[in-house]
C-alpha cells in the first residue's frame, strides 16, 4: 500500500486531482489560487481528492506561476442578434471539449480587433476561438500581428500558418444541386447569407455562391441565387424575388436558417404544396433546426458539435507551442425528412 501511495506522490498532477473531485481542472486552480469564489462543497471535494492522492502544492505552483487563467473567449460578433440554431451546436461541441481538457468557455460578443486582443493582455483569457469568419477578416489580422494563441470556426481566404476547422460549403452546394438535378429538376434557387458582413464578405456564403455557380453552369441548369438578411421576413422577399425572376421554379435551396422559415411561410402563402410544387432542400443545417421547419426539411446536416470539438483541440495545439495542425474541413451528409421530390409533371421514361 505504502509503494502505490509513494507513487502517486510523485506522479499526481493537478488533472488527477480534478478527475478524482469530479471537477474541471480551472476549478482546481481557483481553489489552491483562490482567484474566482468557489463553493464550500467543491472546496472540501478538491481538498479531499487532493489528501487521498497526496498531492504536492508544489505543482500546483508551477501551474499557478505560468499565469494561465484555464479560459478560451470564444468570440462571436453577431451575439446581440442572438445565436443561431446551427451555431449553437458547434459552440455546445466546443464547451464540452474545453470542460474536458480543463478550460471553460466564455462567449464574447466584441467585434472590435484591439477589444478581442485585450482579452487576452489582460489576463482575461488564454487565448481566442473566432466564429463567423469573413475573407478577409480584421480580427485575424490583429490576433497574428499580436501573436496572440487563436483559432477559426471557418477560415479567411488566405488561411495559411493558422488553426481551423470549417464545412466544406462548396462540396456541400454541389452535392446538394446534383442531387436535385438528378431528379430532375432543372429550374433552381439559392437562398444565401447576406453578401458582407461589417464591409467585408462572409466566407460561407462566398465559397457557396461561386459552387453554385460553377455546377449550374456545368450541368445546364436555370438557376439564381439571393443574398438575404438572417430574418423570417428576409426569406419571404428572397422567394418572392426568385419566383419572379423564374416562375419556373421547382426547387430551392436555402444556405440561411432563419430565412429558411419565411421561405416556407412564403410558399404556403401562395399555396404551394412542398414537395409537390416546389421542392425546398436546406444545406448546412443541424439536424434540430431541420426538424423545426414546416414541413421538416430534407437537409445535408451539419455535425457541429464535432466540429467544434475539432477546433478546440487544434487550438490546444497552439496553446501548448506545438505548432499549427493542418486545417479541417468537415463534410455534412444528406437526411431525406420529406421535402424533395421529382419537379411537377416530370414525364418519366
Amino acid at each position: 500500500m505504502e509503494t502505490q501511495t509513494s507513487h502517486r506522490t510523485q506522479h499526481a498532477t493537478m488533472q488527477d486531482v480534478a478527475r478524482e473531485a469530479g471537477v474541471s481542472l480551472s476549478t482546481v486552480s481557483y481553489v489552491l489560487s483562490g482567484q474566482r469564489p468557489v463553493s464550500q462543497a467543491t472546496k472540501d471535494r478538491v481538498h479531499a481528492a487532493i489528501a487521498r492522492l497526496d498531492f504536492r502544492r508544489n505543482a500546483a505552483a508551477v501551474t499557478l506561476a505560468s499565469r494561465r487563467t484555464q479560459v478560451i473567449a470564444l468570440v462571436y460578433p453577431l451575439l446581440h442578434l442572438g445565436i443561431s440554431r446551427t451555431a449553437t451546436e458547434f459552440v455546445r461541441g466546443a464547451h464540452a471539449r474545453a470542460n474536458e481538457m480543463g478550460y471553460d468557455l466564455v462567449v464574447w460578443p466584441h467585434t472590435e480587433p484591439d477589444q478581442i486582443v485585450e482579452l487576452v493582455r489582460a489576463g482575461k483569457a488564454d487565448a481566442i476561438l473566432l466564429m463567423e469568419i469573413e475573407l478577409t477578416d480584421p480580427r485575424v489580422v490583429a490576433l497574428r500581428d499580436q501573436q496572440i494563441p487563436f483559432a477559426m470556426i471557418g477560415r479567411t481566404a488566405d488561411s495559411d500558418g493558422i488553426a481551423w476547422v470549417d464545412v466544406d460549403f462548396a462540396a456541400t452546394v454541389v452535392h446538394a444541386v446534383e442531387h436535385l438535378s438528378r431528379l430532375g429538376h432543372t429550374h433552381l434557387g439559392l437562398v444565401n447569407h447576406a453578401s458582407s458582413t461589417h464591409g467585408h464578405r462572409y466566407g460561407a456564403g462566398v465559397r457557396a455562391s461561386g459552387a453554385f455557380a460553377d455546377i449550374v453552369a456545368q450541368l445546364g441548369l436555370s438557376c439564381h441565387e439571393v443574398f438575404c438578411d438572417e430574418s423570417p421576413v428576409a426569406g419571404r422577399q428572397a422567394l418572392s424575388d426568385l419566383l419572379s425572376t423564374d416562375p419556373d421554379l421547382t426547387a430551392v435551396l436555402t444556405m440561411n436558417e432563419d430565412a429558411a422559415f419565411g421561405v416556407l411561410a412564403e410558399l404556403h402563402a401562395r399555396g404551394l404544396v412542398i414537395p409537390g410544387d416546389v421542392s425546398v432542400l436546406s444545406v448546412v443545417t443541424s439536424p434540430g433546426v431541420a426538424s423545426l421547419y414546416s414541413p421538416p426539411l430534407s437537409s445535408f446536416d451539419v455535425q457541429g458539435a464535432e466540429a467544434g470539438a475539432a477546433a478546440i483541440d487544434s487550438l490546444l495545439t497552439v496553446i501548448r507551442g506545438e505548432g499549427v495542425p493542418p486545417g479541417v474541413l468537415t463534410c455534412c451528409d444528406l437526411v431525406e425528412r420529406g421535402s424533395v421530390a421529382p419537379p411537377p409533371h416530370r414525364t418519366h421514361p
